[in-house]
This record gives C-alpha cells, sequence and structure tokens, in this order.
C-alpha cells in the first residue's frame, strides 16, 4: 500500500462507503469484513444497495455507489466496455452448478453436454443476473424451454426441489446445497469458474473509507 494511502485510513475517523452487492457476497465475506471494519472504524457508515450483478455494475459506473462486490464468469461482461472502465479485484472462487431434482437422468451423468438440456423445463433468473448470462453461454443453439422466472435464488432451488424443473446455482450461495430432493450437477466449463469481485472505477481518487474496506476485503479473501 502506498504511504499517503496507508496514512490517510490511519487517520480515518469519519466516513461513508456506498456499496453495492449480489447476495453471495452478504453471505460469505461481507460479514467478517464489515465487523472487522466497524470495529477498527466505528464511525464509518455503510450505504447498501443489494441486487444481482448487472445492477452493480451500473451503479458503480454512473457513480452512485463507490464499490462493487458482484459475481464474474471469466469472458463474460455484463456491460460493454466494463474491463475498460472499472478495476477488478478477485476475491473468493465457485462455481456454477445445475440443481436438478433428485433421480432426474442428469443426476449420475459424468459426461454432460449442453444438449442434454434440449427439452428439459428451466427455471431461469431475472434478466439482470450474471446466471442469465450464463444461461445464454450454455444454450447457444438449443431452443430453451423456460417455464418458470424468478430473481430468488432460495424460490429457484424449491421449484427444483418440487420437480418443476432445472436452474443454475452459484455453490458461493447457501441455498446451493444438494439433498433434500436437489441434486447437483457441476458445468465442466472454463466460464463457469466464479468469483466474488470487488469493482470500482478505474483513475479515480478513494475516500480513506473505501480505500480501508478494500484493504479488508483483501485480507477476509484470505481465509476462504
Amino acid at each position: 500500500m502506498l504511504r499517503a494511502e496507508a496514512s490517510a485510513i490511519g487517520g480515518l475517523k469519519l466516513g461513508t462507503v456506498r456499496l453495492g452487492t449480489v447476495p453471495a457476497a452478504s453471505q460469505t465475506i461481507l460479514p467478517r469484513t464489515v465487523k472487522r471494519l466497524l470495529t477498527e472504524f466505528p464511525n464509518v457508515r455503510f450505504e447498501v444497495d443489494e441486487g444481482p450483478s448487472k445492477h452493480v455494475v451500473r451503479g458503480v459506473l454512473s457513480g452512485q455507489l463507490d464499490v462493487g462486490l458482484v459475481t464474474r464468469l471469466p469472458g463474460i461482461e455484463l456491460t460493454p466496455a466494463e474491463d475498460a472502465l472499472l478495476h477488478h479485484i478477485d476475491l473468493i472462487q465457485g462455481r456454477l452448478v445445475l440443481a436438478v431434482p433428485e433421480g432426474h437422468r442428469l443426476a449420475d451423468k459424468d459426461d454432460f453436454e449442453p444438449s442434454d438440456l434440449e427439452g428439459e423445463p428451466l427455471i431461469f433468473p431475472a434478466e439482470s443476473s450474471i446466471l442469465r448470462a450464463a444461461w445464454e453461454q450454455l444454450l447457444e443453439g438449443i431452443e430453451a424451454r423456460i417455464v418458470y422466472t424468478t430473481p430468488n435464488a432460495e424460490a429457484s432451488q424449491a421449484m427444483v426441489r418440487a420437480g418443476v424443473g432445472i436452474c443454475m446455482s452459484n455453490t458461493l450461495l447457501d441455498s446451493t446445497v444438494s439433498g433434500n430432493g436437489v441434486s447437483l450437477v457441476p458445468l465442466p466449463f472454463e466460464w463457469a469458474h466464479a468469483s466474488i469481485s470487488a469493482i470500482v472505477r478505474k483513475d479515480e481518487a478513494r475516500s480513506s473509507a473505501v480505500q480501508a474496506f478494500l484493504r479488508l476485503l483483501r485480507e477476509a479473501a484470505k481465509t476462504f
């Protein structure tokens, strides 16, 4: 860390972090990071907007948010020129899987291929979710049979459990678990390696509160 940044953080008394985050970050890296930040700097305040990755990216690009926590997939941009305008800090790793009803023919299949989904009932996420972009990548050239759409990961799992169809899930979410009527099928593709990443605008001076928050995020990531 640069000496000037360290000095600014050391003198931090008051500050606000305008944070946008995906639910996966709220369930993993954020609790211990926020706890430590408020212990070291009790007068720092958070303004939090939780939503899907595309929503968070737009908030950071527009300047409405100081920092965002998003789900990032290799080679998939949520917004044109996203990589050129934002600095990404990859923090913790997970992967995308398909959640299928227990006993489904795909549950024990070792060599999954996208064509296996032809004609299968699918449960889709909201358009602003990065999982929607992942579905589009997976189903290229395949006619999708979408039977239900929901922005809620737990609702998607409940639909799978009831035998309604198949959904895509992120292993970084607490709701992504096998058993109780659900089996998980790993997606064997490079783009299915998901990470929780912090994003900030490039070439922009950051407040002491934001600098402290980013430092503690990096340190918390080492514990996963």
